[in-house]
């Protein structure tokens, strides 16, 4: 959030295509969702929750060293 607050611009042309505000933003919300991911992942795991498809598609993937 502090690096999209940063700059006005990163809010108002952050849905432009090939505008470098753009970039910042998209960015920004790769890691929101990110730690999002790991957070309900967490939630999930530890109260044997079922998360639907559109959610899971921010999860992190399982590790086979499980």
């Amino acid at each position: 959030m502090n690096t999209v607050q940063a700059d006005d611009r990163i809010v108002q042309f952050g849905a432009h295509h090939d505008h470098f505000a753009s970039w910042i933003f998209n960015g920004a919300v790769g890691e929101l969702r990110g730690t999002f991911g790991i957070h309900i992942a967490c939630i999930a795991a530890s109260h044997g929750l079922d998360i639907e498809d559109d959610l899971a598609s921010i999860l992190p993937i399982a590790s086979d060293d499980d």
